[in-house]
């Protein structure tokens, strides 16, 4: 499951290590203004041949990103909410190897703009500094996102929300794939946005063109991403999820492999569904299975601690 592919007509390479490939394509078939990612400063020059290969504008962030010491983590944590992205910033001259945003359109104009307003949570002089609101509107209009999905996620966070879980609840009806960010980054995915329901009419209008765009190139890629977009997921939080080779029945998902959507720390708690072939969901608690026999049972912070999407 969600083993990279390395399409001859792009000309990718394990060392790049692209997982936003769609996004890439979207970028060059001028199906999107701009994209932005990260990688590490090593990869940089691989990078930069293969934008000048499709005439593409890439530009870099002013900072680099590297891992924070364990002491200063626990004792953010101590103190508020640590975010997502755990990293701190430190001026590209740093002699640490650390990682690089990078800003990708055809038109310089469009990097420039997706750069200016382009922040995540930051680990700064010992405190967490937050995305402002305005630039979280601006950043979105700069990618291309539709409006709708914009108005939600900031109406999402003021309602410190998780933005998987208010899209769930949004949806009314069949879940569409096309609207499926889950796996965003990880090769097999449409979308790079939170959609402000998983039956988005214009996030799925978006996705058709984008997989219509990549099927007449590769039709061997077009066909991996509907299939991993299809799978049934596990969420447990904005960051975490695991999606399952398998099928659902009953609020219960029978799976021969699985595959962690998460950070490297979550791998820990990903070692709990590996191995095994069956979950139970409830409100309030997850069930591991091998075959008949319960081997584990996590207990739920609340009812979308841990819930089902299939799509």
């Amino acid at each position: 499951m969600f083993e990279p592919y390395y399409p001859n007509k792009w000309g990718i390479t394990p060392e790049m290590d692209l997982g936003q490939l769609p996004m890439f394509i979207a970028v060059i078939k001028g199906l999107k203004p701009a994209m932005t990612g990260v990688i590490n400063q090593d990869s940089y020059t691989k990078l930069k041949e293969f934008c000048k290969k499709f005439n593409l504008s890439l530009i870099i962030s002013d900072y680099k990103l590297i891992n924070p010491p364990e002491e200063l983590l626990k004792e953010l944590k101590q103190k508020q909410k640590l975010p997502t992205t755990r990293n701190i910033c430190v001026p590209l001259s740093n002699p640490n190897n650390g990682n690089i945003y990078f800003y990708i359109s055809r038109e310089e104009k469009d990097a420039i703009n997706a750069k200016k307003f382009h922040w995540e949570n930051q680990i700064i002089n010992g405190r967490i500094v937050s995305t402002s609101f305005v630039d979280h509107i601006n950043f979105g209009y700069a990618m291309g996102y539709p409006d709708c999905c914009i108005k939600k996620f900031i109406n999402t966070l003021l309602m410190r929300l998780n933005p998987t879980e208010r899209a769930f609840i949004e949806t009314k009806g069949k879940f569409s794939f096309y609207t499926n960010n889950l796996p965003m980054d990880h090769y097999y995915f449409l979308t790079h946005h939170h959609p402000c329901s998983f039956r988005c009419k214009k996030t799925i209008k978006k996705s058709k063109e984008l997989l219509k765009a990549i099927k007449e190139d590769d039709e061997i890629l077009a066909k991996k991403i509907e299939y991993h977009l299809k799978l049934p997921f596990l969420v447990m939080e904005e960051k975490l999820s695991i999606a399952f080779q398998g099928k659902i029945k009953n609020e219960e998902i029978y799976y021969k492999n699985c595959y962690l959507i998460g950070n490297p720390t979550d791998k820990l708690f990903f070692n709990k569904f590996k191995w095994r072939n069956r979950i139970r969901i409830t409100d309030e608690e997850i069930k591991i299975y091998k075959n008949d026999f319960l081997l584990e049972i996590i207990n739920k912070k609340n009812k979308f601690n841990g819930f089902i999407l299939k799509f």
